[in-house]
């Protein structure tokens, strides 16, 4: 878990961002909780399907839940690009 303060763009906008790419994949938006994904296989979309964003309005920050490779790797695009 990874807390991403953020100060040029609202959290909401971020999370939009993110569920858009993650539709323009073809992933599914809610995956099913009673079947695990092998954590070994690669996701089609540069992003892991398992990570969650969440938008916390009241600090303006993102909160990420994931592998620590998908944490770091969507940190590293919320501070480059947004």
């Amino acid at each position: 878990i990874e807390v991403i303060e953020l100060h040029n763009i609202a959290a909401r906008e971020v999370v939009k961002v993110f569920d858009s790419l993650k539709k323009a994949s073809g992933e599914a938006a809610q995956p099913s909780p009673f079947i695990r994904g092998d954590a070994r296989t690669e996701s089609l979309s540069y992003f892991a399907a398992d990570t969650k964003i969440v938008a916390d309005d009241r600090n303006n920050s993102l909160i990420v839940m994931g592998r620590e490779s998908a944490v770091e790797r969507i940190a590293e695009f919320v501070e480059q690009y947004m």
